[in-house]
C-alpha cells in the first residue's frame, strides 16, 4: 500500500498515524508485507468446448415455442405484446376457482361454489356488464366440470404442484420449471395428470399431445415414475383430451427441448405457417401476426 506524495511530511497530525482501516487490513492473510515475496498462482482455464452451459426455461416458454417459434421470438425475444382483451383474466380466474375447490375438497372442507366464484372471478379491463356475463359463463363451466368429475375428486393427489428439474446432454444443462394443475392417483394406482384449458383455441391433436408430454416429463422427475395418462380438460367444450406417455415419448420430448435451446441460440425461429400444418396452427391460436406472415411467406 502506498500514500500520495502530497501527504509526505506535511506536518498535519491526522496523517502521521496509519488509518484504522489500514491497521485492520494488515490482519488479512492476503496482504503481503514482504515485497521480495512472489507467490505462485495456479491459473486453471477450461477449454471453451469443455465448459458447461446452463439454461432455464419454464413450461409456458416451451409450450409457446411448440405453437410457433416465430411467434415465440416476437413475444419473448422482441417483447411485443398482443392488444389487451376485455376478457383478459378469465382463464386465470377459472384456474383460481378450481384450485380452491380442489384444495377444500382434499382437506375435507365444505365450500360454496357461488361464493368462491364471486370472490375469485376478476376481469380487470372488462366493463361491468361483460364481467357479469362472463361470470355466468364461468359458473356454467365450473358446475359442468364438477358434475362430470366429482366422483374422482377423492383421487386428487397434487394441486398446482410446482416442479423443477434438470435434463442434460453433453455439456448442456437445461433447468425446467412450472406448475401442474392437477394430479390424480386412483384406487387402482393409476396416475393421471390434468391440465385445464380455458381459452377458445383448439390446437391440432398432435401439437396438443406434444405439450402434454412436458407435464409427464416433469412428473417423472418429481416422482421417478411415468404417469399413466395426461389429460387436457377443455372447460368450454366440457370434454377431455387424453394421451398416454411412454419412455420413448418422454425421451423424444427431452431431445425436442434440447433442439429448441439450440435453435434459440442460433436465432432460428421458423414460422408455423411454413410447417406441414400450415395455417391450421396460426388460426387455432388466433395469432395476430398471421396476415404479416402470409405476406412474407407468399413473397
Amino acid at each position: 500500500m502506498t500514500r500520495s506524495p502530497e501527504f509526505y511530511g506535511n506536518g498535519k497530525k491526522q496523517y502521521k498515524e496509519p488509518a484504522q482501516a489500514f491497521k485492520e487490513a494488515l490482519h488479512s492473510e492476503y496482504v503481503l508485507q514482504d515485497t521480495t515475496y512472489k507467490p505462485e498462482y495456479c491459473i486453471c482455464q477450461k477449454d471453451k468446448e469443455e465448459s458447461s452451459e446452463s439454461y432455464v426455461v419454464d413450461f409456458s416458454t416451451l409450450k409457446d415455442y411448440y405453437l410457433c417459434p416465430y411467434k415465440f421470438k416476437i413475444s419473448s425475444i422482441y417483447g411485443y405484446r398482443e392488444p389487451l382483451d376485455y376478457r383478459m383474466g378469465h382463464g386465470k380466474s377459472l384456474h383460481n376457482i378450481l384450485n380452491e375447490i380442489h384444495t377444500k375438497h382434499k382437506k375435507g372442507e365444505k365450500y360454496d361454489v357461488d361464493e368462491i366464484i364471486k370472490r375469485q372471478y376478476h376481469l380487470p379491463y372488462a366493463p361491468p356488464k361483460l364481467t357479469e356475463d362472463m361470470k355466468k359463463t364461468a359458473r356454467e363451466e365450473v358446475m359442468a366440470y364438477i358434475e362430470n368429475n366429482k366422483d374422482s375428486f377423492d383421487d386428487i393427489e397434487l394441486i398446482e404442484e410446482y416442479i423443477e428439474f434438470k435434463i442434460s446432454e453433453g455439456n448442456v444443462d437445461i433447468f425446467i420449471n412450472g406448475r401442474i394443475d392437477l394430479v390424480k392417483n386412483t384406487k387402482e394406482g393409476k396416475i393421471k395428470i390434468v391440465d385445464f384449458k380455458s381459452d377458445k383455441n383448439t390446437l391440432p391433436r398432435e401439437l396438443e399431445e406434444e405439450q402434454l408430454m412436458i407435464y409427464a416429463l416433469g412428473y417423472k422427475h418429481l416422482r421417478e415414475v411415468i404417469p399413466d395418462e395426461v389429460e387436457s380438460y377443455h372447460l368450454k367444450e366440457k370434454m377431455p383430451t387424453r394421451t398416454y406417455p411412454s419412455t420413448e415419448r418422454l425421451k423424444k420430448v427431452e431431445n425436442d427441448i434440447h433442439e429448441i435451446i439450440k435453435n434459440i441460440k442460433i436465432n432460428n425461429f421458423k414460422k408455423a405457417i411454413e410447417s406441414e400444418r400450415g395455417e391450421e396452427v396460426c388460426k387455432s391460436i388466433d395469432c395476430p401476426y398471421i396476415n404479416e406472415c402470409k405476406k412474407q411467406y407468399i413473397s
